[in-house]
């Protein structure tokens, strides 16, 4: 079987229909030219940053869409005539990285997998089964953490120190408002690399506080590795943050400390 791929735009992501006529013309771009046969094809993927009602393949959230509870699978379906499954990003990325592994005689079948971009999502393979928490990949970031940054001692969700949106809410001039986000992330990595010591700053403790959550969030089953994925969390200053922050806190004396690596 053939598999074909493509980004969406930003511009087409504004609104479903949009999105779903994108998908559409895709597809018949692919079998107008021949590169698709009708009696082959098998169907269509969507995958999203955000959580997925799986029953009805809705979109409950994602942080860079201004809609929601749009029946995007069901349109997506009816305009291609074929079984269409939406899938969240962080199950995604996990999913593929077993079926690599595998193809590669690789054991690796307990994975932690973390996408960090606007917002933060994750991904647990047990086994070489995912775990789905009902496809709501932002489990991760409502985890509460308590730091001591506030004399009241406040508890925050890890999404509120850990996410790219809240890393770019520290930066002076420098929006974190969705359609500005891309750019302005982007912006700010190329800040980083050339030797803003204050925006790496941010970025390596936004990493680090995210590092020492997943040590009690793996320690019970032990991940063969743990995947930092998105823009925000395989960039190098947010990863060396986690393995700083995941190393200072492992102290299980009976197994080896999983790898901890990016996917770009």
């Amino acid at each position: 079987a053939r598999l074909f791929e493509t980004e969406i735009p930003k511009d087409i992501i504004r609104h479903p229909d949009l999105l779903v006529n994108f998908v559409g013309d895709f597809v018949d771009d692919k079998l107008s030219n021949g590169y698709l046969n009708k009696r082959s094809f098998l169907g269509a993927a969507v995958v999203v940053a955000g959580s997925i009602d799986r029953p009805s393949g809705n979109i409950v959230h994602a942080p860079l869409l201004d809609w929601k509870d749009f029946p995007i699978k069901e349109a997506i379906s009816r305009r291609l005539n074929c079984s269409v499954v939406v899938e969240n990003i962080a199950n995604a990325l996990c999913q593929t990285s077993i079926q690599n592994d595998a193809q590669k005689n690789i054991h690796c079948e307990n994975i932690c997998l973390v996408h960090v971009a606007a917002g933060m999502g994750a991904s647990v393979a047990v086994n070489g089964n995912l775990l789905s928490r009902q496809s709501d990949e932002n489990w991760i970031g409502k985890i509460p953490i308590n730091l001591p940054i506030s004399k009241a001692n406040q508890i925050y969700s890890l999404s509120q120190i850990c996410s790219g949106e809240a890393i770019l809410k520290k930066i002076d001039g420098l929006s974190h408002e969705k359609g500005d986000f891309a750019n302005n992330l982007i912006f700010a990595l190329k800040l980083a690399r050339d030797g803003n010591g204050m925006i790496r700053d941010l970025f390596f403790t936004a990493g680090k506080a995210l590092g020492s959550a997943l040590f009690p969030i793996t320690a019970a089953y032990v991940p063969d590795k743990i995947i930092l994925a998105g823009p925000t969390g395989a960039s190098c200053f947010f990863a060396e943050g986690v393995k700083n922050g995941f190393s200072k806190n492992w102290v299980t004396e009976n197994s080896t400390q999983p790898e901890i690596i990016t996917l770009d």
